[in-house]
């Protein structure tokens, strides 16, 4: 089996592995999946499974870095999979690793501050086991709200067998590992769980898993890898709602069913125990004003200097800052998250001007009065 978030996990064949991609379905419709994102590694996060897997580590967007899918349920919160914490290295993901991309149906596009947000906390569905994968599912809260996104109501009840069910992700499109940066969307058939354990045997959970497979024609219709903790939406009384979330399988598209976390009867559990959304200040209503000044920023022996940015007095909340500075040795400039980051590589007793600006969700301030790094 292949736990669907994970891309290359090694198994052994008693556990159940993590799903993968979208395999022969179609591109998303625009507008009608702004409730999913994706989940990618934040660029600040020193996590050893991060490391080549980060936000902003090309030019590509999330592209390379998204490794799972998700729904937002409120505009702070995610729904995803508790596989896409645990990571091959042993590591478990923490707030601080990981960034929430949305409100476009291309990976490509999710660059500018307003598509992604950082991650204030997380939450494991307490029964989740790491071996089985029962209660698959854990909780994102967002630092902030994302542009274009619309969050989806989460069924209080079960879909039933035989109920047509829709999944989309930026997973594969088939076996060989071939990706695609545009959302894809397939239909998909729900099993019974009588049918779910005939098919799957020993290792599906009634309580926690429900199965589903598609096919047209002669081709079969799954998830595959990267989809993990994307949604599966059904249509409960007339409306379209949350009642799964991509879990894992076994290989795609081969005519086995894939296994979805059983909503319904999970996230009351785990929403419980989930920290509240940041408070209103978050929700931001202007840019950030112009940043004051650092002062006494020098460049040690070792060739690095740590600015320290007072902290802003406007109210409004900063996704990064970015120091630009040039002198005689040439120009540079640095981002971070943090009031206070080190850059590297300089010159002791080299003199440069320097300023800094911020920039949350809705722009960019002006610069900084300039000041000298030396």
């Amino acid at each position: 089996m292949c736990i669907r978030g994970l891309v290359g996990l090694l198994m052994t064949l008693s556990l159940a592995t993590p799903a993968q991609a979208i395999v022969n379905g179609g591109p998303i419709a625009p507008g009608d999946w702004s409730f999913m994102v994706a989940v990618g590694c934040s660029s600040n996060s020193t996590a050893k499974w991060c490391s080549d897997r980060r936000m902003g580590s090309d030019d590509k967007g999330m592209n390379a870095p998204q490794f799972c899918g998700g729904t937002l349920i409120a505009p702070h919160v995610v729904v995803t999979a508790a596989h896409c914490i645990f990571q091959s290295t042993g590591e478990q993901l923490t707030a601080a690793d990981l960034i929430v991309g949305g409100g476009l149906i291309d990976l490509t596009k999710i660059k500018a501050a307003t598509t992604y947000s950082t991650v204030a906390s997380v939450t494991v569905h307490p029964k989740y086991n790491k071996t089985s994968q029962v209660y698959d599912v854990a909780i994102l809260t967002l630092n902030k709200q994302i542009a274009n996104t619309s969050p989806i109501a989460y069924s209080p009840k079960l879909a039933k067998a035989g109920d047509k069910v829709q999944v989309a992700g930026w997973g594969e499109i088939d076996d060989q590992g071939s990706g695609s940066p545009i959302a894809n969307v397939v239909t998909l058939d729900l099993y019974s769980d009588e049918e779910c354990d005939a098919k799957v045997g020993t290792t599906f959970d009634k309580t926690s898993m429900q199965c589903a497979l598609g096919k047209n024609g002669t081709k079969w219709l799954d998830a595959c890898q990267g989809d993990s903790g994307g949604p599966m939406i059904g249509t409960i009384n007339g409306t379209r709602m949350l009642v799964g979330s991509v879990s894992w399988g076994a290989r795609c598209a081969d005519g086995k069913p894939g296994i979805y976390a059983k909503l319904p009867t999970m996230l009351p559990e785990v929403l419980q125990i989930t920290p509240p959304p940041p408070a209103a200040v978050n929700i931001k209503q202007t840019k950030p004003g112009t940043p004051a000044t650092p002062k006494n920023v020098k460049i040690a022996r070792n060739g690095s200097a740590t600015i320290t940015i007072p902290a802003p007095t406007d109210g409004q909340d900063v996704e990064f800052w970015t120091v630009s500075c040039s002198g005689k040795a040439g120009k540079f400039q640095s981002q971070a998250s943090s009031l206070d980051f080190v850059v590297g590589g300089l010159r002791p007793k080299t003199v440069f001007t320097c300023k800094v600006n911020a920039t949350n969700s809705l722009g960019t301030s002006a610069w900084s009065k300039p000041f000298k790094l030396s």
